[in-house]
């Protein structure tokens, strides 16, 4: 079983990802939610990553969640002020899951690049391996 670094943080790169395209495409509408503070997460290599929490009442029900979306530190005591309300994005489907950016990140769209570039260079090796391996 490889337990290398950058496995473990590939594997964190990919379960962002998903979790990102799905809160994107689920997460459509508008309301205001007010911000409670933040969850950190520590990973590997003492980084950390901060998950908003916002109050928000949505169908007559209050929810005290933390976003689908992480943050930095830096970006999150530069942006936000706790008790202040800002626009969030809930699921209507699932109200407890929601997003504050409604916005696709540049990290996003270089990771896909990348993922569908050594994708799609592993499939033409393969093709071309093919004739060598059916001999």
């Amino acid at each position: 079983r490889d337990r290398s670094p950058s496995r473990g943080l590939g594997d964190v790169y990919k379960r962002q990802l998903i979790n990102d395209v799905y809160a994107l495409v689920r997460c459509k509408e508008k309301i205001n939610g007010v911000y409670c503070g933040y969850n950190t997460y520590y990973g590997g290599n003492a980084v950390s990553t901060q998950a908003p929490v916002f109050e928000y009442t949505y169908q007559g029900r209050i929810y005290k969640e933390q976003t689908a979306q992480n943050i930095s530190y830096k970006q999150l005591i530069k942006k936000m002020r706790e008790g202040e309300t800002y626009p969030i994005y809930v699921d209507p489907k699932h109200p407890a899951v929601f997003i504050f950016q409604k916005k696709i990140k540049l990290s996003f769209i270089v990771i896909v690049f990348f993922g569908i570039l050594f994708l799609s260079g592993g499939i033409v090796t393969l093709f071309e391996a093919l004739p060598y391996l059916f001999r």
